[in-house]
């Protein structure tokens, strides 16, 4: 099932995609919800990011060029004894076909990281594999935007990755996604930067929810972004369009501005 959040009547409400059209739901993925009579056009309708106000974890390093480029930026060796998570903030997230805001007094070194997300359907904690792969309600697509300098002087990167729109998600959530079939790719202006498996990663997305919830409890419409593969990209300029497609999932794809006002 492919599931959406989109604005329909100068208010956001879920919906399921069948075909070319939304069908609106009262109610929530998560939850009890019942089909409405309504039927919006998919090519018209302004999706929006498909969770709303989620605690957001994030992973990283853990594909293997990515690990290396890591490695290769810094003097410490980054080991991957075992899986882990960091957060971001929840009021960066914006949605497909939006812009990504660059601040008039960022640096000129702003970069991105197309990724998978998970999007986590049930409340637990103390999970196992089994119940943690069972706890994944689908999977959407996230770009993690960074600031360079930023996230290198900032105490724990917190404007060098969080700042608002920095965390594009979308288009939608899809729940019957084959994660071992799945390709990532990455288009910089339209032009390929990267492509990969996305199941090549070194903890899975159970490994990861297994260490978090052995101490934090998850709840449903939580995300998890898995971290990406291939070197940094380029900096960005205004102007540029990013696009990050999963085979079976759809297209992610958001345009970078440069704010000449921002306060």
């Amino acid at each position: 099932m492919r599931w959406c959040r989109f604005e329909h009547k100068n208010a956001s409400s879920f919906g399921i995609i069948e075909d070319d059209k939304i069908i609106p739901v009262a109610g929530s993925p998560f939850g009890s919800y019942e089909r409405l009579k309504t039927r919006v056009s998919l090519a018209r309708a302004k999706l929006l990011a498909p969770v709303d106000k989620p605690i957001f974890y994030a992973t990283s390093r853990n594909y293997r060029k990515n690990l290396q480029d890591s490695i290769g930026r810094s003097n410490r060796i980054f080991a991957m004894a075992e899986p882990w998570a960091g957060y971001r903030a929840a009021s960066a997230i914006t949605g497909p076909d939006a812009d990504v805001v660059i601040p008039s007094d960022c640096p000129d070194d702003v970069y991105f990281q197309g990724e998978i997300v998970v999007v986590i359907g049930k409340k637990a904690r103390h999970l196992t594999h089994d119940g943690a792969r069972d706890a994944i309600f689908g999977y959407t697509i996230g770009n993690d935007v960074t600031c360079d300098t930023w996230a290198t002087t900032d105490t724990r990167s917190w404007r060098g990755k969080n700042v608002d729109t920095w965390k594009p998600l979308g288009p939608w959530i899809e729940t019957e996604l084959d994660v071992d079939k799945a390709m990532c790719r990455v288009r910089y202006n339209g032009q390929e930067l990267v492509g990969w498996n996305i199941n090549q990663w070194y903890f899975s997305p159970a490994d990861v929810l297994v260490a978090i919830t052995r101490y934090i409890t998850v709840n449903p419409g939580d995300i998890l972004m898995m971290g990406t593969e291939g070197v940094r990209s380029p900096y960005v300029k205004h102007g540029d369009q990013v696009e990050v497609e999963v085979s079976g999932l759809g297209t992610l794809r958001n345009r970078f501005v440069k704010s000449v006002d921002w306060y």
